[in-house]
């Protein structure tokens, strides 16, 4: 069995991938998937500078295909994560599809001494807690460490919700100011902005799985900023700011 990774920049080769991408997200969530349109696949597949690269993994005649982000090799970033979340159609399944992508992911990790793999995946709301990853990790010698809830927040709220919570915590928040920004990150900004991106990983809570800080530096502030206008997505970041100091203490975008 052989997979090769495919041009983006191929039309057609790029169709065949995300054909396949769709038929499996209906496969597991009985409609159609919501995430990334073509364009946003496609803008994360092509720049080889970008630390998120998604390089698209496809079988001859368009059986099976994986995506992921590709392992760096930067001497101030030991990152310990691969990610790689094949795709199949649930008829696809149990045919060796699943593990000739994981043995290319760990001989990848094996090439750049990578300790840890860590793979995330999704279940379809009618597979929560029996999906077919979890018996395909426990039966390849991996264990579950984490489960996470994604909650999905109907917009747009109720009229005058967002004024009511802006009038009722306003008056605790003194200390600090919310700014705001489109597009590009200020100039003045894009260092603590890129400091608050490298450590944001480990302030989130983890089960067992020890998580380091990532490089971040201005340049790849600024790539992020060009891959997500290439998605044709529209960047709004608001940041929290100690009035004080001036120091950005939190993000969202």
């Amino acid at each position: 069995m052989h997979f090769t990774r495919i041009d983006a920049n191929s039309d057609e080769k790029f169709d065949a991938w995300f054909g396949v991408l769709q038929r499996s997200e209906r496969s597991r969530d009985g409609e159609s998937g919501q995430g990334w349109h073509p364009d946003e696949w496609r803008a994360r597949s092509i720049d080889e500078r970008h630390e998120g690269l998604s390089p698209l993994l496809l079988r001859p005649h368009g059986g099976a295909t994986g995506r992921g982000r590709r392992p760096r090799s930067h001497p101030r970033r030991q990152s310990r994560f691969h990610r790689r979340e094949p795709l199949r159609r649930s008829a696809e399944r149990r045919r060796g599809y699943g593990s000739t992508l994981l043995q290319e992911l760990e001989a990848a990790a094996r090439d750049l001494r990578r300790p840890t793999l860590v793979i995330f995946v999704i279940e379809g709301s009618r597979e929560i807690g029996s999906g077919p990853n979890r018996s395909f990790a426990a039966g390849h010698g991996y264990r579950i460490a984490e489960e996470h809830v994604r909650r999905d927040l109907e917009w747009p709220r109720p009229s005058g919700e967002l004024d009511h919570l802006w009038e009722t915590w306003s008056p605790f928040a003194t200390d600090y100011e919310i700014i705001s920004w489109t597009d590009g990150t200020p100039e003045e900004l894009v260092e603590a902005r890129a400091h608050l991106s490298a450590i944001m990983p480990t302030e989130a809570p983890h089960v067992d799985i020890d998580v380091e800080a990532e490089h971040w530096d201005a340049a790849r502030v600024r790539l992020h900023e060009a891959t997500t206008h290439r998605m044709g997505r529209d960047l709004l970041v608001a940041a929290a700011r100690h009035r004080a100091s001036g120091e950005l203490v939190g993000y969202s975008n």
